[in-house]
């Protein structure tokens, strides 16, 4: 049954890692006219009169914040075996911790080793809105459990 609520959460979760995935997460300014803006791919300096140029690779922040909608959508078509679900949904929400621990790592150490003032975009607190759209999945998913279980014992 593809229609049940946790499902909901984990489709609104996909939608919110793929904004995740395009938009900016730090913006860097300093004393200079550079100006820096950090993603999911890396870090890049803003010039006014060409394209952005990358300054920082960042790939473990790009192979978590790509895996995390893949496995999300893994996680929605596991609905006939909802022991498994939820174990998927465990191992996302530490990915989830993950990533946003790591992009913060990552912004905090760019901004400190080169003396710069950073600024927090929207797409950084996508992490938490994920946290608990998947909370709220487990939860759905265990209550689906229960009620299994509970018929299970009037047999």
């Amino acid at each position: 049954m593809i229609q049940r609520i946790q499902s909901v959460f984990l489709i609104l979760a996909i939608v919110f890692a793929g904004f995740f995935i395009t938009g900016n997460l730090f913006k860097f300014t300093g004393d200079t006219e550079k100006e820096y803006l950090m993603n999911t791919r890396g870090i890049f300096q803003v010039a006014p009169e060409t394209a952005l140029s990358l300054e920082k690779n960042t790939p473990f922040l790009f192979v978590l914040s790509v895996s995390l909608p893949l496995v999300l959508l893994l996680s929605v078509f596991l609905f006939k075996n909802r022991k498994l679900q939820m174990k998927v949904l465990l191992i996302l929400l530490f990915i989830i911790l993950l990533l946003a621990g790591l992009a913060v790592f990552y912004g905090i150490m760019f901004a400190r080793h080169n003396l710069l003032k950073q600024s927090l975009q929207f797409e950084i607190f996508i992490p938490l809105v994920n946290f608990v759209l998947v909370i709220l999945a487990y939860r759905g998913v265990k209550k689906d459990e229960d009620l299994v279980r509970s018929y299970d014992r009037l047999r």
